[in-house]
């Protein structure tokens, strides 16, 4: 009977012992939208203002307006979002690929997705 309870007092030990809490590492590989929003207002607001949808104070209008990021947030996958932030567009969108790291891209698109949840 008592070697019934030596496995089952080692499983509960080696749970109690195992830590939920990620490593700061890994919290700092999470997207965070707070640090997103600054990039944002840094590199995007001027175009595409400060909510989002177009008419920022340096927006282009030289080809068309800006575009609703609310929408093609909706529209596009975070792969997506990020292949446009590293490339750009034609119609003005500068690229971002040597301006922004990996993280940096995952912290907009993840402020971006709060954006469009508004």
């Amino acid at each position: 009977m008592k070697y019934l309870f030596l496995p089952l007092f080692i499983f509960v030990l080696m749970l109690t012992s195992c830590s939920t809490e990620l490593d700061p590492e890994a919290k700092a590989a999470l997207p965070s939208p707070a640090r997103g929003k600054v990039l944002y207002n840094y590199y995007c607001a001027g175009c595409h203002g400060t909510t989002g949808v177009g008419h920022g104070p340096e927006d282009p209008e030289i080809f068309k307006q800006a575009p609703n990021l609310t929408i093609f947030v909706q529209d596009n996958s975070s792969r997506e979002i990020r292949k446009k932030i590293l490339s750009g567009s034609f119609f003005g969108m500068p690229e971002h690929r040597s301006r922004m790291v990996e993280q940096e891209m995952y912290d907009v698109i993840s402020y971006l997705q709060l954006l469009s949840e508004e």
